[in-house]
């Protein structure tokens, strides 16, 4: 069977690229709009609890902002909604200071507009805004002690808006010897770390606790794992005289040993000294990202090796842990360093800090504004669960940008508890904040008993130099991260395009066949899309399938739209078009570090599908011309069978509204007969839409200037005859021809040599 690589088309820009319509708000009112006696009672609740606030403001100390949360109807939630609310509760847009959790909206107020908010309240002001609020509260802070926790971090009501906050928490807490060290864990994020004695005298002075957002415990890392001697047979890698990929290893250190010394770099970054670093963890680490094809016993990755750059930014010994301010600022001071040369990091640790439902943790914001500032791709573990509390992923996991790995079990003993090709029963579980897929993907991270220990792992070597059997997250990891930087390479690009990286990993990912008896969530959960491929066959395709790589953006007030998609006629049979469809649309979005559970502040809805022709194409940027009449997007449940299971013979969808990941996996076949009918005769064409959007929040905030906002996206497309086997690939090349698009083979290396 012949090979071929996978082709990048670009789009015309004076056909593909339209401008959006404008399309007005009808005039009808959302039902759960409330009227007669129901809206009298609404608007006098919500003025008693304005008359509340005004109690509370004459008692508070001037020198903090006096913040509302208004709790808002899950019914009214969305953006069109947004304007009216906000209309209602300030007439200053500085005021308006975002989304709290999942249903609350934070505003500034003060003496002057309390009362215009009384009165906006009494008339019923903006139609529906009175029915979109619930209730008005003062703001009080989350408080979160627990009796063996010592240190915490606190974080202040200044939003990056109110200096005076910061100046006067700080010269306040000096005067009565309170003992604070602050952060700066992002840009927008400022914490504040102190002992839990220094928070009981906080929480105990009502003019200090005044400025206070939250105080919750400091986040604790260990990078722990339970290890048994093992036999195993490595052969050593020889490193030619070529350019290899740097990746940087964020781990406890890693010993210099015969098999590895060749491919560590000469620089490295210690943050600390020698008494206070355990070796153990980072060397294994890096050992399964040098050898990991040689060491597990599963279908090889086919990996490239890699220089290691040693970053030990863990310091502690077994069983012991990091503080998260800590961690942190030893990240930032590695990677803005040396984010030049390493383009690609593996990050194994884990936490007891599991994520929220209705926020994402300030860990996992660290990691996206890294990746974001520096074009950097993180491999993150999803963290391991020992039998305690919850077993979501922890704190970090839930970072949108970096490709975050759970395990799947590789071998299994009478002991273990896992199935092979199951997910190892201490791989943490998603989802995410806001429902986003977490873990991205797995891979064989080893298996365990009941009591979480002494499973059957994968082999690795430690910093003595002995080959050992370990099950974690940490393990799992470094084989995704292995596998992008063999991507890269077999590339051969000198530059990196994180975003193309991380989609051509999970458009290769699929569901291991041994869990079809899972139900579909349980499946998105555990394994998020599955195993991916190995390097070699990420990037290439046999005679039926072939796979379209579009890497593009889309500016704000504009979408896209192909009108004579490439859908190959090989994969017509009688009078329908049939075949297997995968779908993967990839994500950079706009990220809002203060809009809680709206962190993601943009998203793009995509259709794909067929479509009748009428009429000749006159301007395609005003969108007259080719109008789509009686088309219909395949990429939606409703048009097939319910009578398919989970599996990837039929429609399996990864998406909804602002995920930073979509991706669809479609059988033709299993279409119900008459839809069949309707939308996949053969007379029909194909077409492809991306259409946009944007939160309240960040429209507000480029208000008369939206058209500088553009979204970065890479799609894949992959078509495949699963039935005939016939040779699709020349078919859609040729069309690419006839329409003119701009195509090009993604161009793979082959002088790779894994070891002699």
């Amino acid at each position: 069977m012949n090979e071929f690589p996978i082709i990048k088309i670009s789009l015309r820009e004076e056909i593909d690229n339209k401008k959006m319509k404008s399309v007005p708000r009808g005039n009808d009112l959302p039902s759960w709009v409330l009227a007669g006696d129901k809206l009298d009672s609404r608007i006098k609740k919500l003025n008693d609890d304005i008359k509340e606030i005004k109690s509370q403001m004459n008692k508070r100390n001037n020198d903090a902002p006096n913040i509302i949360k208004a709790m808002i109807s899950e019914k009214a939630i969305a953006k069109s909604y947004r304007k009216n609310i906000n209309a209602t509760l300030t007439t200053n847009k500085d005021d308006i200071l975002g989304m709290y959790k999942n249903n609350s909206l934070l505003y500034r107020i003060d003496d002057e507009n309390i009362g215009e908010i009384e009165n906006k309240i009494a008339t019923n002001f903006g139609e529906y805004a009175v029915s979109a609020i619930e209730s008005i509260k003062m703001f009080e802070p989350e408080i979160n002690m627990e009796e063996d926790t010592q240190k915490y971090k606190i974080k202040l009501l200044d939003f990056n808006k109110y200096e005076n906050v910061e100046r006067n928490f700080i010269s306040k807490c000096e005067s009565k010897h309170i003992e604070i060290k602050k952060i700066q864990y992002t840009d927008q994020i400022k914490v504040y770390s102190a002992s839990k004695d220094a928070c009981l005298d906080i929480l105990n002075d009502k003019e200090l606790l005044q400025f206070v957002y939250g105080i919750e415990s400091m986040p604790q890392y260990d990078a722990t794992m339970d290890s048994v001697v093992t036999n195993a047979r490595i052969e050593p890698l020889v490193k030619e005289d070529k350019i290899y990929i740097n990746v940087g290893v964020l781990d406890t250190g890693i010993e210099e040993l015969d098999i590895n010394k060749d491919w560590l770099m000469k620089e490295k970054r210690v943050c600390y000294t020698d008494e206070n670093i355990d070796k153990e963890h980072g060397t294994m680490v890096s050992t399964v990202l040098l050898y990991g094809d040689q060491l597990i016993e599963t279908q090889p990755i086919n990996a490239s090796p890699v220089n290691i750059f040693d970053a030990t930014v863990f310091g502690f010994h077994q069983d012991e842990t990091i503080a998260e301010d800590e961690l942190i600022i030893n990240i930032k001071e590695v990677i803005s360093k040396y984010h030049n040369q390493i383009k690609i990091w593996n990050l194994s640790l884990g936490s007891k800090n599991t994520i929220k439902d209705d926020e994402f943790s300030d860990f996992a914001k660290v990691l996206d504004e890294l990746q974001n500032k520096y074009n950097i791709l993180i491999c993150k573990s999803a963290g391991n669960y020992k039998g305690e509390g919850d077993n979501r992923i922890c704190n970090g996991a839930d970072s949108v940008m970096s490709l975050v790995v759970g395990s799947l079990a590789n071998k299994k003993s009478i002991t273990d508890l896992a199935d092979i090709n199951t997910p190892s029963p201490f791989s943490r579980v998603g989802r995410a904040p806001a429902s986003i897929i977490k873990p991205d993907v797995v891979h064989y991270g080893g298996n365990c008993g009941t009591n979480f220990k002494n499973g059957n792992g994968i082999v690795t070597i430690n910093h003595n130099g002995d080959k050992v059997s370990v099950s974690g997250t940490s393990f799992s990891t470094p084989r995704i991260t292995s596998l992008v930087a063999s991507i890269q390479d077999k590339l051969g690009s000198t530059e990196i395009d994180p975003l193309l990286l991380k989609a051509l990993v999970i458009h290769s990912s699929s569901i291991p066949k041994e869990m079809s008896q899972f139900q579909t969530e349980d499946v998105i959960k555990m394994v998020g899309y599955g195993i991916p491929k190995d390097a070699n066959s990420v990037l290439k395709e046999y005679d039926n399938k072939t796979t379209l790589v579009l890497r593009d953006k889309i500016r704000k007030k504009r979408y896209i739209e192909v009108l004579d998609f490439p859908y190959p006629d090989e994969l017509i049979e009688g009078d329908f078009f049939h075949g297997k469809i995968t779908v993967t649309l990839v994500l950079k979005p706009y990220l809002d570090q203060e809009e809680g559970s709206e962190y993601c502040q943009s998203d793009v809805n995509i259709e794909f599908g067929t479509y009748s022709q009428e009429g000749e194409m006159t301007n395609v940027l005003e969108n007259d011309g080719i109008k789509r009449e009686n088309s219909q997007n395949i990429l939606t449940n409703s048009i097939y069978s319910k009578k398919a299971k989970m599996n990837e013979k039929y429609l399996i969808q990864y998406k909804n509204k602002y995920y930073p990941v979509k991706k669809f996996i479609v059988d033709l076949d299993k279409i119900t007969s008459a839809n069949k009918n309707k939308f996949l005769r053969r007379d029909r064409k194909w077409y492809l839409k991306l259409s946009q959007l944007y939160r309240e929040k960040i429209e507000r905030e480029y208000e008369g200037h939206l058209e500088e906002l553009e979204q970065d996206f890479c799609l894949i497309i992959s078509f495949e005859d699963n039935i005939n086997k016939k040779n699709i690939h020349d078919g859609v090349i040729q069309k690419l021809i006839k329409n003119n698009f701009v195509y090009q083979d993604i161009v793979v290396r082959n002088d790779i040599s894994i070891h002699e």
